[in-house]
């Protein structure tokens, strides 16, 4: 059953912070982001259900993993994908 399942969301901005947010009100939710200063202010929000982290060994934990990081497009047009590739050399993203 879904409701017994852990999702984590990578990357709390505009776009992974309401998606964690929304998800949060019926699952176990952990979100990730590297600026730890942004996971302090995040866990000291009363009412906050997102057990929010910059420790990237806690995505192993998820059931399902959103990827939620900007891509943000080069001079040249081509989409940038270093968010993408600094996720993929996480520990996080291989098995446990």
């Amino acid at each position: 059953m879904l409701l017994n399942k852990t999702v984590c969301v990578v990357g709390l901005s505009y776009v992974g912070l309401p998606l964690a947010e929304a998800f949060s009100r019926h699952l176990r939710t952990i979100g990730y982001r590297r600026n730890q200063k942004a996971i302090d202010e995040l866990n000291a929000t009363p009412g906050n259900k997102i057990e929010a982290t910059t420790d990237p060994s806690m995505i192993q934990q998820a059931d399902f993993v959103i990827i939620a990081v900007p891509t943000p497009v080069t001079k040249a047009k081509d989409p940038d994908l270093k968010p993408i590739s600094h996720f993929r050399r996480t520990k996080a993203s291989s098995p446990p």
